[in-house]
């Protein structure tokens, strides 16, 4: 037993034992003390529980109030699938939300002032446009 427990159980020893040679001494006392243990036992106030006190039991998967009828439809008939086949078959015909990219553009907004690009001299070489990332980039310059 660890150390920090001990005084913890020699004070219930103790009071305990208090307890019992003064309920010896006292029998009015053991009375008092038999009723208090009675009524601490019982789970409310004022005595046991009332009848059916506790919820009815979950329903197992075996013991379902759906007739045996209505089960044979749902599996022979299957409702879920066409069910779902109408959700699917709903959202086929919709417009799609997305766009064939390069084909298709969205709309632009009035700020655009045009894509960035690196032009080029017919030649071949490229023309500078003085986007200045030269001279990040090489800080030489």
């Amino acid at each position: 037993m660890a150390p920090a427990a001990r005084p913890l159980t020699m004070f219930a020893a103790t009071s305990t034992r208090a307890l019992a040679r003064s309920a010896a001494a006292n029998p009015a006392l053991a009375n008092r003390l038999l009723a208090a243990a009675a009524v601490r036992g019982y789970a409310t106030p004022s005595g046991p529980p009332p009848k059916n006190f506790r919820q009815a039991p979950y329903l197992r998967w075996n013991e379902e109030k759906e007739s045996t009828l209505d089960r044979m439809g749902r599996y022979f008939l299957l409702t879920e699938m066409f069910r779902g086949m109408y959700v699917l078959m709903e959202q086929f015909f919709r417009p799609p939300y997305t766009i064939f990219y390069p084909f298709e553009k969205g709309p632009i907004s009035p700020r655009f002032r045009g894509e960035h690009a690196l032009r080029r001299y017919p030649s071949g070489e490229e023309r500078c446009i003085a986007c200045k990332l030269c001279e990040a980039v090489y800080s030489l310059f």
